[in-house]
């Protein structure tokens, strides 16, 4: 049974904050699930909101940002599983953009635990030096990748790699695409897994959705890499 989503997000900005608290309802109020949105990290010159990585070249993050923004996640993923003692067998990872990159990375790194799936909108598997997926130890992982064929920012092409790849290596990959931009297509939301129920007493606030509010006031903290910087001190709250 899934019991709880990792969502990571790449900006903390209202658009993100709207799509992480969309997401939080759709999966929380199908089951009592624990909903966590850590944001990214670092803040670079010239771009706004927060990222995961540098880039250097669309597909291939910067070397050591992206092994510093790894590591971060990597920890407060592995704290979350001791805290709340959800496994990462019954853990959803799933993100947009740089989010989905980075889900891809974690749920497919060979020094990872393999989570119950992946939820990948509008990203690529990466490209990078120190890392490669390992496919073979995850047989049957579930990955769910949906792509606007008119993204003008991470091309449709990455998500047609990634589903190749993916399914190369036997995993369960449902795949979309539709005619949107750089955006989340709301009719690629997927439904409910299987042996998800609503809750009974819909009068009663399930068990989780305060998570939301809670979700955005922590993130991981700061990454060190020489071509990004934080502009905010650890454990911070969202900017809006």
């Amino acid at each position: 049974m899934i019991r709880a989503v990792y969502w990571s997000c790449t900006t903390g900005g209202a658009p993100t904050r709207t799509i992480c608290c969309s997401w939080a309802m759709h999966w929380i109020l199908c089951a009592s699930c624990t909903f966590v949105t850590p944001r990214a990290p670092l803040t670079v010159p010239g771009w706004p909101g927060y990222h995961w990585y540098a880039v250097p070249r669309v597909g291939y993050p910067g070397s050591d940002s992206f092994r510093a923004g790894y590591r971060e996640l990597a920890d407060f993923h592995d704290e979350l599983f001791e805290r709340t003692g959800i496994a990462p067998s019954s853990t959803v990872l799933g993100g947009f953009s740089m989010g989905s990159v980075m889900s891809y990375a974690l749920g497919l790194g060979a020094d990872r635990p393999a989570p119950a799936g992946i939820l990948a909108f509008s990203g690529f598997v990466p490209t990078v030096e120190g890392w490669q997926p390992d496919l073979v130890s995850r047989p049957g992982l579930r990955a769910f990748i949906a792509h606007g064929r008119r993204d003008p920012v991470i091309d449709v092409e990455f998500a047609h790699r990634a589903r190749d790849l993916l399914r190369a290596g036997a995993l369960q990959v449902e795949y979309h695409e539709s005619d949107v931009a750089h955006n989340i297509d709301p009719t690629h939301v997927p439904p409910p897994p299987t042996g998800w129920e609503r809750p009974s007493h819909w009068s009663r606030m399930p068990r989780g959705l305060s998570l939301v509010s809670a979700a955005h006031r922590r993130r991981c903290p700061r990454a060190q890499a020489p071509s990004a910087n934080s502009g905010q001190r650890p454990g911070t709250p969202l900017s809006s």
